[in-house]
């Protein structure tokens, strides 16, 4: 994991934010790579020494010819 270097800035609730405008000017890699991120951390809090891969699931259903 790299180091970086975190900038927290702490607002009341009250205060507009500028979340959505700093999120929407990052590119769609850099947003999955920050909630990869988060994910990383939490599993890293609640105790676990590996973190668990993301699992894949693929369910095949059947349709009925009265859905279209």
């Amino acid at each position: 994991m790299k180091n970086r270097n975190l900038h927290i800035e702490i607002t009341r609730r009250n205060e507009p934010s500028n979340d959505l405008e700093y999120w929407q000017s990052k590119t769609p890699e850099e947003r999955f790579a920050a909630a990869e991120e988060l994910r990383r951390h939490f599993y890293v809090m609640q105790g676990y020494t590996e973190i668990p891969r993301i699992k894949k699931v693929i369910t095949i259903r059947k349709r009925n010819a009265d859905t279209f």
